[in-house]
């Protein structure tokens, strides 16, 4: 492992210091200590073994060591301190992929290379790429272990992982590889499908390319989904998000998916919540609005409501949104369009399962 790090990152450093002068300065975080140093102190010799070297042709590397604990938090602390404070022209790091995609955010907003030592993505960014990643991406190690599975015919599989930007990086990239290599199979076999209903996870604009070759699936693709739908352009509420996303993301008009909207409609929420308070702008204000009032977000959720309810009811009317990719979406492109004349009365009764409330 060390020497494969070793030949690597003196490439990838002397890459990039073709854009600098004399000097070069790397900013390397790690886990010296914590859960993630049995990872991150042999990080820490093959960059090492690398920064041996001290110069490259003409540019001398100066490299600044510093420990995030294992702790993601530490990471992009760190981070923004190599960059805002030592003035490091590449950010290396870190030994865990949390770590290093906190790591990524800071390195987007600053507009600072990162290589990255762990399997991961950039996040999305107005400022485009900034992480270059040694080992190869999620997407890419998942779709060989499903491509092997087909082989091999297995039929079902079961997925343990970590509840972290890890564990969700695998998750995501399974569960797309599988449900397009699922669609290809009904394909292939001439099988009739009357639907093919996903989650928010994919409720994406780019829907249409992951589907693209499996058209009896994206024919028959629905989502389901307690908010209204973010291409039903003719809601105020909706058109509001829609102007703000132009506004300060303007990349990411054609590629919107449900998660944005969901965090719009949670900041909404917490900004609601605070309007209501007034002068008296304080947590137990704003927690008292969140655990009294029924928030709907002015129609572009499903009425949300955290009261206690004592006893538990054994049922409760639950209502959807339900979503279908079509050639002709409000939006006037191939997206998701609305099944339901009005989420809020597409209801059914269903069972509940109450939990201590405290």
């Amino acid at each position: 492992m060390a020497a494969r790090l070793c030949g690597g990152l003196v490439t990838l450093i002397l890459s990039v210091s073709a854009g600098f002068g004399a000097d070069l300065t790397v900013g390397f975080v790690t886990a010296l200590s914590g859960p993630g140093a049995s990872i991150g102190i042999p990080y820490e010799k093959g960059v090492l073994a690398g920064h041996a070297y001290g110069k490259l042709g003409d540019t001398n590397i100066k490299l600044i060591r510093l420990d995030d604990a294992s702790d993601p938090s530490a990471a992009t602390r760190n981070a923004r301190k190599l960059v805002e404070e030592e003035k490091v022209d590449v950010l290396m790091g870190t030994s865990g992929v949390p770590g290093t995609v906190a790591m990524a955010v800071v390195a987007a907003e600053t507009k600072t290379p990162l290589i990255s030592l762990t399997p991961s993505s950039q996040p999305n960014s107005p400022n485009g790429q900034w992480l270059i990643s040694i080992p190869q991406p999620p997407p890419l190690m998942v779709a060989a272990v499903v491509e092997r599975m087909k082989k091999a015919n297995v039929h079902r599989a079961a997925y343990i992982g970590f509840s972290d930007s890890w564990g969700d990086l695998v998750y995501d990239a399974l569960t797309a590889d599988a449900n397009v290599n699922l669609c290809k199979s009904i394909q292939a076999q001439g099988m009739p499908l009357k639907a093919k209903i996903t989650t928010t996870q994919s409720w994406t604009d780019d829907a249409g390319s992951v589907y693209a070759s499996t058209p009896t699936c994206l024919n028959n693709l629905y989502a389901v989904s307690q908010d209204q739908n973010y291409n039903n352009v003719s809601d105020p509420g909706v058109k509001a998000y829609r102007d703000a996303i132009a506004k300060y993301f303007p990349d990411r008009v054609s590629r919107m998916n449900m998660w944005m909207f969901e965090g719009y409609l949670a900041a909404k929420w917490l900004s609601d919540a605070m309007k209501s308070c007034g002068a008296n702008l304080t947590r137990a204000c704003v927690t008292n609005y969140m655990n009294t009032t029924t928030y709907d977000s002015d129609g572009l959720m499903i009425p949300r409501s955290f009261k206690p309810v004592v006893p538990a009811p054994r049922t409760e009317r639950g209502c959807l949104n339900v979503v279908r990719w079509t050639s002709a979406a409000p939006t006037g492109t191939a997206g998701w369009t609305s099944q339901t004349s009005d989420m809020r009365t597409n209801c059914f009764t269903v069972p509940t399962y109450s939990f201590p409330a405290t």
